[in-house]
């Protein structure tokens, strides 16, 4: 399998927990997907995979070293492990959003502009729900 055939695997797994999120997070499916952390899960392994392929072609990698980060990047296989691992953490973040909404109690229709935002730039989504849940805490504090 190629690079490029497995990054188009990991979107075809991706998006569609994704859309299930945004869409119908009470769904027992997407309940119970959500609660093993079964595409993440997968997602983790890919990386762990190609992570693995890249150190066996060469590739040196340290997680104290800036230069070793580059080179790995510099990889087909080490820039598409941490690609698989971005698209995961993201995903992860997601449910950690939703898991936490729910706890605070927040209409699922506020936090789709977070989920929707944390599948593009995750920082972003993930502030911007600490926002929302700060905001809406605050106004249920002042009544």
């Amino acid at each position: 399998m190629t690079p490029v055939e497995l990054l188009y695997i990991v979107k075809i797994i991706a998006i569609p927990m994704w859309i299930l999120i945004v869409i119908s997070p009470e769904w027992k499916v997407t309940r119970k997907l959500i609660d093993r952390k079964t595409i993440p899960n997968v997602m983790f392994s890919m990386y762990l995979i190609y992570l693995f392929i890249s150190l066996q072609n060469g590739a040196t990698f340290s997680f104290g070293s800036l230069g070793s980060v580059i080179e790995l990047v510099t990889i087909e296989n080490g820039f598409l492990a941490l690609k698989v691992l971005f698209c995961s953490w993201e995903l992860m973040i997601g449910m950690w959003i939703l898991g936490k909404a729910k706890e605070s109690q927040l209409s699922h229709l506020l936090i789709i502009p977070c989920l929707i935002t944390t599948y593009y730039v995750a920082p972003l989504g993930f502030l911007l729900f600490i926002t929302v849940r700060w905001i809406s805490n605050k106004s249920l504090s002042a009544s």
